[in-house]
């Protein structure tokens, strides 16, 4: 079942909370306005199972990309090789907690009420592909990358 937050993702007319029709256009400035939206979409337990291995090459994609950053700053360095090491250390110590809680908001008590959010906020920061997505079905991948074009076009 889809509620009313899913509808406009998907691209079709709905009513709000107080039972009032509206438009995307009013949808929009809504979304705005409170700059979250709680999306839920209900997949099939199959689809779950694909949801989890997208967020696991997610994950091992955002992992590679943390860990380049923090190999940059090492490079830094000793390149620079510095009497003093505390700035170099500290910016390591915060790049790694800044990275930790970026990952612990996405993915730490993930449900399956989040998924689509989630798939969706992935493909926004394009950690996936649409390629990564060739396990749903053509209907559901298409619905995924419109809602995720319609969530890109209101930032």
């Amino acid at each position: 079942m889809e509620n009313w937050n899913a509808e406009f993702f998907l691209g079709r007319g709905f009513e709000t909370k107080d039972g009032r029709e509206t438009d995307e256009s009013t949808t929009a400035l809504d979304f705005k306005k409170n700059k979250f939206l709680s999306l839920i979409m209900d997949f099939t337990k199959a689809e779950n199972r694909i949801c989890r291995s997208i967020f696991e090459i997610g994950l091992q994609r955002q992992f590679a990309a943390g860990m380049n950053e923090f190999t940059t700053i090492l490079q830094q360095w000793q390149t620079e090789k510095p009497a003093d090491n505390r700035a170099h250390y500290y910016a390591i110590f915060n790049a790694v907690k800044d990275f930790d809680k970026k990952i612990a908001i996405r993915y730490d008590g993930l449900r399956n009420s989040m998924y689509y959010a989630t798939i969706i906020g992935l493909l926004n920061e394009d950690v996936i592909k649409s390629e990564d997505l060739f396990a749903f079905s053509e209907e559901r991948k298409l619905q995924l990358l419109e809602a995720a074009k319609r969530w890109k076009a209101l930032r």
